[in-house]
């Protein structure tokens, strides 16, 4: 909602490349913290070449998020000029096939393109363009937070500090060049101002979660810090069991309450927007074991949001 997207792309040059860059570990990017991602950056630049487009919240705003993007990939590749591009698809399956065609058409040389969804989880190469991408993203946030003294966290819609600026802004009647204002939220607050924040904020499942659903102020700014509870106690529960990142074979009553209480609607939005890997993961995995329907249906619910004919959902959803 705040910030620019970034998009990058990873040159190797040779076979050797290649295996120096899985031999890092990189792996899809959002299953690491900051300082891993961080770490990873300064190791994947020392090996191969990247190239990065930075995009203005204010080029969003003009031409949405997709055909900026796509042609934000093109420059990149137009100027690598690869024999073959691995790339993580923007778009839902069924719009694979268009993009794809989109994108060959504005190559002027031959290149294989490979597109698919989730492609960092399956490629090494695009899992290091997604971590630098987003590394640089938080060197943006970092130098937006310089520049307005707020605490604008990272810039998604989950985040209390995102959305105490936003109110902040639609109190003043404007919002700065760093905001997408295509955004369905901020169009929202433009109509209408956020309702008052809750006095001391969330204080966890055992201090307010009967009450969650019971009026604007606690949905809009109590699930976030419920699930990321949930997703916490999850984590310190399989570090006392030894057991690392797994979920636990046992199910936690406290956790349970809060997946029943928020919905499969926002636990989607807290799975994809979320700037905690770690908390994403852990809850993930949580699902999977414990709540496996309950997962389908919140996967779909955030490949929905991201189909090319749910524009301003998918914006809601998020991204680098």
């Amino acid at each position: 909602m705040i910030g620019p997207l970034v998009v990058a792309g990873v040159l190797v040059q040779s076979e050797r490349e290649l295996a120096e860059l899985e031999a890092l570990g990189v792996r899809d990017s959002k299953a690491l913290t900051r300082p891993q991602r961080q770490a990873l950056a300064r190791e994947i630049e020392t090996i191969a070449r990247v190239e990065l487009k930075i995009i203005p919240a204010r080029a969003l705003d003009a031409r949405g998020v997709t055909a900026v993007e796509l042609e934000a990939m093109a420059q990149i590749l137009r100027k690598a000029r690869p024999r073959t591009a691995l790339i993580d698809a923007p778009v839902a399956p069924g719009a694979i096939p268009s993009f794809k065609g989109a994108l060959r058409r504005a190559l002027p040389f031959d290149c294989e393109l490979v597109v698919e969804n989730k492609a960092d989880a399956r490629y090494p190469l695009v899992a290091a363009a997604s971590i630098v991408a987003k590394v640089q993203r938080d060197r943006e946030m970092a130098r937006l937070r310089r520049r307005y003294g707020e605490r604008l966290g990272w810039g998604y819609p989950s985040e209390p500090g995102v959305r105490a600026f936003l109110r902040r802004c639609a109190e003043r009647g404007e919002f700065p060049d760093c905001v997408r204002r295509r955004w369905r939220t901020v169009r929202r607050l433009l109509e209408r101002p956020l309702a008052p924040e809750a006095p001391g904020g969330y204080t966890g499942p055992e201090g307010g979660l009967d009450d969650m659903t019971k009026g604007e102020t606690k949905r809009d700014y109590g699930v976030e810090e419920a699930l990321l509870d949930a997703a916490h106690r999850l984590q310190a529960h399989a570090q006392a069991q030894g057991q690392g990142v797994g979920a636990p074979e046992e199910r936690l009553e406290a956790v349970d309450r809060v997946i029943r209480r928020v919905g499969p609607h926002q636990v989607a939005h807290f799975l994809a927007t979320t700037g905690d890997a770690q908390a994403v993961a852990a809850l993930r995995a949580y699902l999977q074991r414990h709540w496996p329907a309950y997962l389908e249906l919140v996967e779909r619910l955030i490949q929905a949001a991201r189909r090319p004919e749910n524009e301003d959902v998918m914006r809601e959803f998020g991204g680098d």
